[in-house]
């Protein structure tokens, strides 16, 4: 024979409905999944009137495909990039987006 065992409430603000709680699944927590690009004109001029008031992913930098880019997320913790074509052959492809 089992014997059991009352079931411990995941929280406080459970119900008697048997419906669980609403979940704040952003509490503490940043968005890991997404993140948002823009082409800026001045890749320069923008990191550094950020650099000290945003919380850098990663800092300037030049990619392979040769844009300048830099990334931060913002205050819900969502990744925000910026980039600027650099290379000639960068300023064909992206250019004109």
């Amino acid at each position: 024979m089992l014997a059991s065992s009352p079931v411990p409430a995941l929280n406080q603000n459970s119900t008697d409905s048997g419906i669980p709680p609403r979940v704040n699944l952003r509490a503490g927590r940043s968005n890991r999944t997404a993140y948002i690009e823009f082409q800026v004109e001045d890749i320069d001029a923008d990191y550094e009137r950020l650099k000290d008031k945003v919380q850098l992913v990663h800092e300037l930098k030049m990619m392979p495909w040769g844009n300048k880019t830099f990334q931060f997320r913002d205050p819900e913790g969502t990744a925000v990039s910026l980039y600027m074509p650099a290379t000639d052959e960068a300023k064909k492809r992206f250019g004109s987006r």
